[in-house]
């Protein structure tokens, strides 16, 4: 069932199950064939693998869709991931992945907080009896002829009172980065 939401409040990732690798020794190409957008929930099929290292069944293989909030402080900018969203494999290859993410209801059941935040995909894959992974950044659209933006506002009916978020969503044409900007207005 679609979305698997989980809110991240690790802060020591000494106790993960594998092991995360630099992009300089291992080589992912990832992407996006298609999003949709429907009120503050984006729908995106997309791909990610290691392309020296093909999986040969989704035992193998997994994909998480990883919020991250983006801190830019004297001139350097950080990420620090909020919610981890689980994948579902497609039926065309073991390579693509479904993914829903509801920012209007993602901050247990309210719309995300204010803040600038991108999309980024976690690969994990069982290569030579261990668990490795890379986390970057969720990739290019391939659909994109133009820059893309959208936008609109999400309410947030408390017992006394409706507060209002204004939510952004913007891709460059070449740019494997998918911006999101939440708003309280």
């Amino acid at each position: 069932a679609l979305p698997i939401w989980e809110k991240n409040t690790e802060e020591d990732d000494s106790q993960l199950e594998y092991e995360l690798v630099p992009g300089y020794q291992i080589v992912s190409n990832k992407g996006i064939e298609k999003y949709t957008w429907k009120n503050s929930t984006i729908k995106v099929k997309g791909y990610a693998y290691f392309d020296d290292f093909p999986a040969s069944s989704l035992n193998e293989i997994s994909r998480t869709i990883l919020i991250n909030r983006v801190i830019e402080k004297d001139g350097n900018t950080t990420y620090h991931t909020l919610y981890e969203c689980e994948t579902t494999p497609t039926d065309s290859s073991i390579s693509s992945y479904l993914a829903e993410i509801d920012f209007g209801t993602i901050n247990n059941g309210h719309p995300l907080e204010n803040g600038k935040y991108q999309l980024f995909i976690r690969l994990k894959q069982f290569i030579a009896g261990e668990w490795i992974a890379q986390e970057f950044k969720i990739g290019k659209a391939n659909h994109l002829e133009v820059d893309f933006s959208y936008s609109t506002k999400n309410k947030w009916y408390q017992a006394h009172s409706i507060t209002t978020y204004s939510f952004a969503a913007t891709q460059k044409i070449n740019s494997d980065t998918l911006m999101i900007t939440s708003t309280k207005l």
